[in-house]
């Protein structure tokens, strides 16, 4: 005779089921996994980072050196910084307020140190149009500025700001040569620029965001403040400066 189950316990056999088949199907589709972050849904082509947010009391992490600073004799005149970031990452945007100015007053306006920001499309299309829509920016001389604007309208609006209405409507807050940059976005003529970001970005091992390499020195997530300059300081000590 066939057991006849009632209702709450077939739910609970489903669950069961549900819960033992999910991780099978879901760990083959992301390429990285972290104890703390946003995994990145797997239905996005080419992108396969995730976002963590360390507290920026927390001790500085020794910086990831699996490429080791460069030979001085091959070097140029001034250390550079690259940093990938994403606007739907919570860290990035705290490394954007709070570190990247020190960075750019202290070195970039000496001379000492370039900083190139790779934009990525990480986390969603959101953040994929929002990447696209600086760019298109940059291409009107306001890089920075739309940057800046952008991080601060997420934090009040979250991917409501990534909708192309409220990017336009950004940029023509700036001042921006609205019909240009429209026509920018809605080409999407700097997807590929994107996503040759995100490639990058795999070449150089990043698994977790925001990511800052200093001459081949990677430091992953948002670490406090002295994490970098100790990175820095260093490369530009191989540098002479």
């Amino acid at each position: 005779m066939i057991p006849i189950l009632d209702k709450g316990k077939m739910q609970d056999i489903k669950t069961i089921i549900v819960r033992a088949v999910l991780p099978a199907i879901t760990v083959p589709l992301l390429l990285f996994l972290l104890p703390t972050g946003c995994a990145v849904p797997s239905s996005l082509p080419n992108q396969v980072l995730e976002s963590t947010d360390e507290p920026a009391d927390s001790q500085p992490a020794s910086p990831n050196t699996d490429h080791p600073f460069p030979d001085p004799e091959t070097t140029t005149s001034s250390v550079k910084i690259i940093i990938y970031t994403d606007f739907q990452c919570g860290a990035c945007e705290k490394l954007h307020s709070k570190v990247e100015p020190v960075l750019r007053e202290r070195y970039v306006a000496t001379g000492k140190a370039e900083i190139e920001v790779r934009l990525l499309g990480a986390i969603s299309i959101d953040s994929m149009r929002a990447a696209q829509a600086t760019l298109c920016a940059g291409d009107l001389g306001h890089f920075l500025e739309y940057q800046d604007a952008l991080f601060r309208v997420w934090r009040e609006e979250d991917a409501a700001a990534y909708s192309v209405e409220a990017l336009t409507r950004l940029a023509a807050s700036l001042d921006l040569d609205e019909p240009a940059f429209a026509n920018c976005l809605n080409s999407e003529a700097k997807r590929a620029e994107v996503e040759e970001n995100m490639k990058m970005a795999r070449a150089d091992g990043v698994r977790t965001l925001p990511a800052v390499i200093v001459d081949g020195t990677k430091v992953e997530g948002y670490k406090p403040l002295d994490t970098y300059l100790k990175v820095i300081e260093q490369a530009l000590e191989i540098h002479g400066l």
